[in-house]
């Protein structure tokens, strides 16, 4: 598991530990079936695509 520290200092023991903990919660959720969460960062979707009558009533000088 590759771990970025980007503030701090820890030791090499502490991040042995970190890795640890967050691989055993990986294999708890694999074996427990949890899906990941969905990502739909930059998805288009019909309720969030540009609607080109969003501002009909605006008044434009």
């Amino acid at each position: 598991m590759d771990i970025q520290v980007v503030k701090g200092n820890p030791t090499e023991a502490e991040l042995a530990a970190l890795a640890q903990v967050l691989e055993q919660i990986q294999r708890e959720r694999k074996l427990a079936g949890v899906r990941p969460d969905a990502n739909l960062w930059g998805v288009a979707h019909p309720a969030t695509a540009f609607n080109p009558h969003a501002f009909d009533s605006a008044a434009y000088f």
